[in-house]
Order: structure tokens, then C-alpha cells, then sequence
């Protein structure tokens, strides 16, 4: 069910370096990597098929794996036409890595057997939600469904196994100007009755830019790991498939991965991505940060942190993680991270700089001019403002205290479920700052 070897960066490009490691084994316990010269004749090869050998059942049982659940969730999802995760497939792995990881038990569950959320449905199935997504993007839309079916991402949902109908819709990507769209499930409506409302998910805490402030020395170096389709790496549960289906062109389809949209994606993938990241650190690489499936390396000089990033890949790359190639970026003292462009040699005498990205310096601008204009203003176009100034405030040092009062006037709407309100003017005062 499973491919025999873990997904992997191609050797072209920023990615080829890391192929140097390899990871000792001795008595089915995972050893500190080491650096190598580039062996002859499929030497490294042979070294990481003696490390993949090492993993053991028994090693599995002492961390909890419950290995008859994970394949009959995998034989589960070859019953209905989908592909295994790679993250399932690589369960033994994850196991093995991190059984001395405080959150051992619960990562290798999520893994094996797809991701848990409490949730209580409502009693009768809510009314379908029609789907929102434009004409002119309809054949785009298309084709990436064609692409995630032929993935085993997505299956037809068997006859009467749905529980309702949600709605999909897309947004741009990566700043493409919707070259490149990104397939979203609205799992929020209806209102009350959807999908994320009937979800209780638990408080995680995610890393910021301004956790890479501490690192960032003069003329440090910093270097950069994405996954590639993170998401979709992982898989949620069974029982939970059955909610989330929709309708494309007269078929019922139904995801059994993690999808967009969905108010557990952030959190849970972040505790698997957290559990890297602390891997990593225990290596001596205490610079090493994480936000969802982007992951900064940062230290004092090029050796350590070059050293730090193979181990990154390499990792995550055994994992069943699927890197690109293209923001894979080596060793630099200039790097673009979630949006803020830092810098620890600005000027060329070790000027140490955070900037934002000037499109959503734009943005925000152009917002606030609008708000202070009219006379009413819209809770959602506050809420959108207030979130591109907590962006800002995290490279404008102080500047968090002209939201306060923002955030005070959406909480009182909230409250009195307005979704229209008179402008305050203490609010007016901050958004002229901005």
C-alpha cells in the first residue's frame, strides 16, 4: 500500500546538498547524524537502507504504535480509492525518531491513524452549500480536482455515505495574480451547523518572526526549509470523511486528507511540524524555528547554520515530507520569512533589518484611508484591517497599542452580533496612524 522509498527533494538544485548525511543506528535508536564525504558506487545508498533497517516492532510498541490500527486505516483508504498519506506510510519512522519526544503518543496517532477532532454534529444534517467559486477560474478548478483525484487525495463518495454537502471555493497563491489557485472547503457554513463550528480544537501557540529577532546577530546567517503540499501529507480519520464532502459538476467527491479550510489544519500540523523543530534543537541547533510548514535556521556563522539546515532536510525529508526545491534556500545573511524580509548585513557593516513586505504595507494603507471615509464600517473590513496591523507591529516596535481600540470596537460587535456599526472615534484616531 505504501511506496518502499519516502518522498524526497530532487537532486537538482538548492536541495542536492543534503544527500552528504546519513543516519546511524545502533539498537533501534537514532543516533546524532554525521557528516560524510559524497560516497562511490551507491555507497550512501546502502548506509541509509542499513539505517532504515534498524527500525524495529518492537521499538514501535514501546511508543505507541498500534500497528493492526494503522494498515487497516491504510487498507481503509485503499478500499475507497485513495492513496496511503506519506506521513502514514512513513508511521514506523516517526515512531522510531521521536519515542523519547514528550508528545510521542499523540504524534504517532495522528500519523498512523489520520487526525482526531471533538466533534458533535448537529442532530439532522445541515442544508447544502453552494459552491462559490468564479467562471472564469471553473476550468482551473477542474483541473486541479482531476490532479488530486489522480493523487488519491480525493475519492467519489460512495452512494448515501455523505453527511451534507459543503461548498469549495479558491484563492490565489503564492502572489501569483490566481496563476496559481489554491483549492479552500468552506467548512464554516452554515453558520452554527457547519463543520468547524461543531469542531473543538485545542489552544496552540505558533512561533512568529519575532521569535527569529533573538538569533538575528550582527552578520548572522539564516537559512530556510518549506514543505511542499503540507496538508496533504496527512490524513484525517475515518470517521471523519463522511463530513467532508462536496459537489463538482454533478459528482460527489470526498477528501481524506487535511484540507484547507478546516480550523484544526493550522494546529494539528503545526504539533507535527513542532516536533522537528525540537528534534533539530536537541542536535545543537538551538537557532532552529518553525511556523506551520516553514522552518528558519539561524546562527552565528555559515558552518553551523549549513549544518543545522542539512539536518532540517534530511529529517524531514525521511519523514515522508515532500521539500521545494524552489524555497529551499541555503546559507544567506538575507532572507524573506512569512512575509517580513530580514536582513543581518543591510548595509554592509552587519546592520541587522526587518522589513515588511510592501504590498501589505499598500494594502493596509489603502484600508485605513477607506474605513476613516465613511461614517459606518463593516466588522469584517475591521477585522481585516486589525489583522494586517498585527502584521505590521510585529517589525514596528510599539505600535500595537493603536489596535487596542479596534480590537475593543470588533469584540463589541461580536457581542452584539452587528455586523455594521458607527465608526468610534477613538478608532478613527488609530487608523489616521496607520
Amino acid at each position: 500500500m505504501c511506496g518502499a522509498k519516502a518522498p524526497r527533494v530532487e537532486e537538482e538544485g538548492p536541495g542536492a546538498y543534503w544527500k552528504h548525511l546519513v543516519w546511524q543506528c545502533e539498537s533501534d535508536d537514532v543516533r546524532r547524524p554525521v557528516k560524510l564525504s559524497r560516497p562511490r558506487g551507491g555507497g550512501w545508498r546502502t548506509r541509509m537502507m542499513g539505517f532504515i533497517s534498524c527500525i524495529s516492532l518492537a521499538c514501535m510498541a514501546t511508543v505507541g504504535l498500534d500497528v493492526p490500527a494503522n494498515l487497516s486505516y491504510q487498507q481503509d483508504i485503499v478500499d475507497v480509492g485513495g492513496a496511503v498519506p506519506e506521513l502514514t506510510c512513513n508511521a514506523m519512522r516517526w515512531a522510531s525518531v521521536f519515542k523519547d519526544d514528550p508528545s510521542v503518543v499523540r504524534i504517532v496517532r495522528t500519523v498512523s491513524t489520520g487526525i482526531e477532532v471533538m466533534f458533535e454534529p448537529p442532530d439532522e444534517p445541515p442544508e447544502s452549500v453552494p459552491n462559490y467559486v468564479p467562471e472564469q477560474f471553473v476550468p482551473k478548478v477542474t483541473a486541479k480536482f482531476n490532479e488530486e483525484r489522480a493523487a488519491g487525495h480525493v475519492v467519489v463518495c460512495p452512494k448515501g455515505y455523505e453527511w451534507s454537502v459543503t461548498a469549495v471555493g479558491c484563492v490565489d497563491k503564492d502572489h501569483s495574480n490566481f496563476e496559481v489557485i489554491r483549492i479552500v472547503n468552506d467548512l464554516s457554513r452554515p453558520f452554527g451547523t457547519g463543520v468547524n463550528d461543531c469542531s473543538t480544537i485545542q489552544k496552540y501557540k505558533f512561533a512568529s518572526v519575532s521569535d527569529a529577532y533573538t538569533f538575528m546577530t550582527p552578520c548572522a546567517y539564516m537559512a530556510k526549509v518549506d514543505f511542499s503540499g503540507a496538508y496533504r501529507s496527512v490524513g484525517f480519520a475515518k470517521r471523519f470523511w463522511r463530513y467532508h464532502v462536496w459537489e463538482w459538476q454533478g459528482t460527489l467527491l470526498m477528501d481524506l486528507r487535511l484540507m484547507f479550510g478546516h480550523k484544526a489544519g493550522p494546529g494539528e500540523f503545526t504539533e507535527l511540524s513542532q516536533a522537528v523543530v525540537r528534534k533539530i534543537k536537541s542536535y545543537g541547533c538551538p537557532g532552529t524555528i518553525g511556523y506551520i510548514d516553514d522552518i528558519i535556521t539561524i546562527g552565528p556563522n555559515v558552518t553551523e547554520v549549513y549544518r543545522c539546515h542539512l539536518l532540517t532536510v534530511e529529517l524531514a525529508s525521511f519523514l515522508g515530507f515532500k521539500l521545494n526545491p524552489k524555497k529551499v534556500v541555503p546559507p544567506a545573511q538575507k532572507l524573506d520569512y512569512l512575509g517580513v524580509e530580514l536582513n543581518t548585513n543591510t548595509t554592509g557593516v552587519c546592520d541587522v533589518t526587518a522589513k515588511v513586505d510592501q504590498r501589505k504595507i499598500d494594502t493596509l494603507n489603502s484600508l485605513c484611508s477607506t474605513l476613516t471615509q465613511n461614517q459606518y464600517v463593516k466588522r469584517k473590513d475591521l477585522e481585516w484591517a486589525v489583522g494586517l496591523m498585527s502584521f505590521c507591529s510585529q517589525v514596528i516596535l510599539g505600535s500595537r497599542l493603536f489596535m487596542r481600540q479596534a480590537y475593543s470596537m470588533i469584540q463589541f460587535m461580536k457581542r452584539r452580533k452587528l455586523r455594521n456599526a458607527g465608526l468610534w472615534k477613538s478608532v478613527r484616531r488609530d487608523l489616521e496612524f496607520w
